[in-house]
């Protein structure tokens, strides 16, 4: 054999090698089985995460409201979050609030726990009343814009004070009955919803830029979510499509 031939050999034959290598998106592991991160084709994609940092890098404040406060869901998103990017107790980057007791029974002690913090990014998962307030008085404190993305899951706040405050709002749909019955409409997260608020929480330690209100917003959102159909909120009297507003589907027999 050629000694000319040899390393053009071995060339091939890297080149070949690192041609099959994928992106790797697990970000989480559950029961040993790796949990991966499927967005479809959006403006803004999920990059690999190649490290974790501490609390000094940013932390993600996780709200825990109406539907998610149980000990038992708190515990098992937390275990999960935990194994990744650690949390604030431990000089991780998770922020775990929990209403009511997190915040000594009130929403509005929210401000006072996050303002001082380096944080970036905020999820809120049915979030409670008056919660929009706190989120304007941070505003306001920035002149009118946050400086890192505010996701809102599921709340239980006036939807025009969310909408008006968060980057997006995503909820479930409504059924016409559901309407009219009473305000708090107690939300039971399953399985396929407890991944994709994962997936929310990872998007924004991966996101390099802000997230723009306009047309490029629904594909992410439907991304992130995965397989579940998202949609964008239409007003039933005014027919007016909401540009943050999104409607998860319910799955057959429950949420």
């Amino acid at each position: 054999m050629s000694v000319f031939f040899l390393p053009l050999l071995l060339a091939v034959f890297l080149l070949a090698s690192c041609g099959k290598k994928k992106k790797n998106n697990t970000i989480l592991t559950e029961s040993g089985d790796a949990l991966k991160i499927e967005v479809k084709k959006s403006s803004t994609d999920l990059p690999s995460i190649t490290h974790y940092g501490t609390a000094e890098n940013g932390e993600v404040c996780v709200l825990f409201g109406y539907g998610f406060n149980d000990q038992s869901f708190c515990n098992r998103l937390l275990a999960k979050l935990s194994s990744v990017y650690g949390l604030e107790s431990d000089g991780g980057r998770i922020l775990p609030l929990v209403f009511p007791d997190d915040l000594k029974g009130r929403i509005g002690n929210l401000y006072n726990e996050i303002d001082k913090r380096n944080i970036i990014g905020i999820v809120m998962l049915g979030a409670p009343e008056h919660t929009n307030a706190i989120l304007a008085g941070l505003q306001d404190d920035y002149e009118g814009k946050l400086p890192y993305p505010v996701f809102s899951l599921f709340p239980q706040d006036d939807i025009l004070g969310q909408e008006a405050t968060c980057d997006f709002v995503l909820e479930y749909e409504h059924k016409s009955e559901e309407e009219i019955l009473e305000e708090q409409i107690v939300q039971e997260v399953n399985s396929a919803d407890e991944d994709a608020i994962i997936r929310f929480i990872t998007f924004i330690f991966n996101l390099d830029t802000p997230l723009e209100a306009d047309s490029s917003l629904h594909p992410i959102v439907q991304g992130i979510v995965g397989n579940r159909k998202v949609s964008r909120y239409i007003d039933s009297e005014t027919g007016i499509q909401s540009v943050n507003h999104f409607i998860i589907e319910k799955k057959s027999g429950g949420n």
